[in-house]
């Protein structure tokens, strides 16, 4: 420990040996500094802040009915991109600042320089932001910021506008695209089944499908049919067991069996009533049609001619009952059988068209597809053409963002660089630092022997004897001067300093 003191001791001795040249030293360097100090120019600084409020009662009222945007996104957005190169240049030609710029060099130069003093902060969380501008020119600063602030509320509220317009363009272009689309898939629609009438399905039913309904049709008609023939039958043989009645006119002439005539009227009166119900061509209509000319055929062949009788009893109300239900039972049979012969001419049909059938189908549900997929598209462009809609009055008529200068941009009076105070006390000590070190420096580069110890480790000799030094009174004079001179050109460069200070504070 004593030796590391002794060490240190020994540096403190050597530069205050080269005090002098410390001194020089600090004077140069101190100068130097406080001389470029003073040729630095003045800069002012122009701020403004902004607040932005994207908080609005509209965004939950009109939730579903309007496409909102994200306005915080935006907003945060531009502030990130404010001070890319585009917008630095608008700002650049809102203030007027390239009326002197000569060539592509000159404007990048300044388009750097602004970006490089212009500057933008603030958190999109508390929605706060600041804008500020360095310049020589405090005017100019306060010009710059203006027309950056009025930069950033535009290109914040504008942007939402224009989106709104061009997303209605294009939903207008897809609607006439989609509605041309649309009209040509019915074309197509219309003429594939003009094309192909009978052969679609209806009511959701497929080709097979069909064809079994067809088949049980047919079957119950056939079953149905049989069950007629049978009830038929039974009336027949009922009608057989009665007693026919033949009536003859009074003056003699042809013999009419009274079942026939009693059946073709049962008949017709059964025709008018089907009339009534079914078209001409209607299977019962022409079933009963038909049966009713073969029981006339039936009654004109066996008409023939004998003597004039009278019928005083008249038929009996059991045979005319039979006779009407032989009628009936006959108009059933003939109208199923028509009916059999339509149903089995449609099934054999169906089971001919088995390869042909499906195909169309596929190619109808294809068309019907497409149909749909287009229709719903359709329709969710017109909602959403509604929704831009809206969304475009609600934007002309209210502003989903509103901006709120806090402090509007001032011309400064005060500069806010350079920091003359700051600058001139570390150019003192930087001055005051650099003498130490040279005196160091020069002490290690010519050493002297300035104690007993470095002495008695240098000769390798100890216990030496030491003299002391008898001041006389010239030399003690010649070091009082030599201290009040050094202390003066200290104080010196001190005063120096404090006249830089003064001059500093009142600048």
């Amino acid at each position: 420990m004593e030796q590391l003191i002794e060490q240190l001791l020994s540096v403190l001795r050597g530069i205050v040996r080269w005090r002098w040249a410390a001194c020089a030293v600090a004077w140069i360097v101190s100068v130097a500094g406080w001389a470029w100090v003073s040729t630095l120019p003045d800069v002012y600084r122009s701020y403004s802040r902004i607040y932005v409020d994207t908080d609005t009662l509209l965004n939950p009222l009109l939730s579903g009915l309007t496409v909102r945007p994200n306005t915080g996104y935006q907003v945060r957005l531009m502030a990130g991109t404010l001070l890319s190169r585009p917008n630095v240049e608008e700002v650049i030609r809102r203030a007027d600042l390239d009326h002197s710029v000569n060539g592509e060099q000159e404007m990048q130069r300044l388009v750097e320089d602004v970006a490089k003093n212009l500057s933008l902060s603030g958190s999109g969380q508390t929605n706060l932001y600041q804008l500020s501008y360095t310049a020589e020119d405090p005017k100019l600063a306060a010009r710059v910021v203006r027309e950056a602030v009025n930069l950033f509320m535009e290109r914040g509220i504008g942007n939402t506008a224009r989106d709104l317009k061009k997303s209605q363009d294009f939903i207008e272009a897809q609607l006439r695209s989609y509605q041309a689309r649309l009209v040509e898939v019915e074309k197509r629609v219309e003429q594939f089944k003009r094309e192909h009438v009978g052969m679609l399905g209806r009511d959701g039913q497929d080709y097979y499908a069909r064809r079994e309904a067809a088949r049980a049709a047919l079957e119950s008609t056939q079953l149905q049919l049989q069950e007629a023939r049978q009830t038929r039958d039974t009336y027949r043989r009922q009608s057989e067991g009665t007693e026919p009645m033949l009536l003859f006119p009074q003056g003699g002439g042809a013999r009419i069996d009274p079942e026939l005539a009693q059946r073709i009227a049962a008949l017709e009166k059964q025709l008018d009533a089907l009339r009534l119900r079914y078209t001409d061509e209607h299977p019962d209509v022409v079933g009963t049609v038909r049966l009713i000319e073969e029981l006339k055929s039936r009654k004109a062949a066996s008409s023939v001619d004998a003597p004039a009788i009278t019928d005083t009893s008249g038929p009996s109300a059991y045979a005319e009952q039979i006779a009407v239900s032989v009628a009936n039972a006959d108009a059933r049979v003939a109208a199923l059988e028509t009916r059999v012969a339509a149903y089995a001419a449609k099934y054999k049909a169906m089971a001919e068209a088995v390869d042909r059938i499906p195909e169309i189908e596929r190619e109808y549900a294809a068309l019907l597809r497409d149909h749909a997929v287009l229709k719903s598209n359709y329709d969710n462009l017109i909602a959403t053409r509604e929704k831009a809609s809206i969304s475009q009055e609600v934007e002309d008529k209210t502003t989903a963002v509103e901006f709120r200068i806090i402090d509007p941009p001032t011309v400064p009076i005060d500069p806010a660089a350079p920091n003359r105070l700051l600058l001139s006390t570390t150019v003192l000590l930087l001055g005051l630092g650099a003498g130490i070190g040279i005196a160091f420096l020069l002490s290690q580069l010519r050493p002297t022997v300035d104690s007993i110890g470095m002495l008695e480790e240098l000769t390798g000799r100890g216990e030496l004897i030491t003299v002391s030094d008898h001041a006389t009174e010239a030399s003690q004079r010649a070091r009082r001067r030599g201290i009040m001179s050094y202390s003066l050109v200290t104080v010196a460069l001190v005063g120096v300093y404090t006249a830089v200070m003064t001059l500093a504070l009142i600048r």
